[in-house]
């Protein structure tokens, strides 16, 4: 478990580092050990908090290698589960993990300084959902949301059930959570779920470079503004609940 203070950190997931006024926050693997295990997921709650009283950390940048977020990784995470464990073990192992991912959302929302997500590679529904908490949406060019959850036979986590109506509609949402298809970065962004897609190659310098301009707003006009955009917190909150509930 993570006891140090400051942002700078690295372990084999997750490496924290500063640009600047950008504190830059990078999953390199073992993504889902993390949504799934109390200790690491401190680390990374530690990180937020460590972000959140740096004064000169103005902007919180999330990054991932573009493998980490995959479907491969996702379908060996879940075959790696224990067969022979009971029904009431795997659902209170899945509540975990729910309970976990939900707990990353909120941290993310009150943040009181900007958030941008950066997506590479393939994305699985838990950081599809995940990324629409974020201020900001950046990706890759050849990003593609998989959703996949079907497949998996399981319902669509991080919250996006929550977020994605509020982005296409009712209607459009409906489409893509009963469907079993990708969502290329392209059709992301007509649908209005990224801001903007970016270069592939160096993605990281062309995500920070973008952020440049966000760095200079005034942190009580952020801070203020975020506050009157978190009006529907408590309906989250109800949304949150709900979910545990028929799991």
């Amino acid at each position: 478990m993570r006891t140090q203070k400051n942002f700078e950190f690295e372990s084999e997931q997750i490496k924290c580092y500063t640009n600047e006024n950008i504190g830059i926050i990078k999953f390199k693997s073992n993504v889902f050990d993390i949504v799934s295990n109390l200790d690491e997921s401190n680390d990374v709650f530690q990180i937020f908090k460590a972000a959140s009283e740096d004064s000169n950390v103005k902007l919180i940048l999330f990054l991932n290698d573009s493998c980490c977020f995959s479907e491969k990784e996702y379908s060996e995470f879940l075959n790696s589960l224990i067969e022979d464990w009971t029904r009431i073990e795997k659902s209170m192992f899945r509540q975990r993990q729910i309970n976990i991912l939900n707990r990353f959302i909120m941290e993310i929302i009150n943040l009181d300084k900007i958030v941008v997500s950066c997506l590479s590679g393939n994305v699985v529904i838990p950081f599809f959902g995940t990324s629409l908490s974020a201020d900001f949406r950046y990706a890759s060019e050849d990003m593609v949301y998989s959703l996949s959850h079907l497949k998996h036979k399981v319902h669509p986590s991080g919250a996006l059930p929550y977020f994605l109506p509020k982005y296409v509609g009712f209607g459009k949402a409906n489409e893509l959570l009963f469907s079993d298809r990708e969502i290329s970065a392209r059709e992301a962004m007509k649908l209005g779920l990224i801001n903007e897609i970016l270069p592939k190659d160096d993605f990281e310098r062309h995500c920070i470079r973008e952020v440049q301009s966000l760095i200079d707003i005034d942190p009580i006009v952020v801070k203020t503004t975020k506050h009157l955009l978190r009006f529907s917190e408590k309906e989250l909150s109800m949304y949150f609940q709900k979910e545990i509930n028929i799991c």
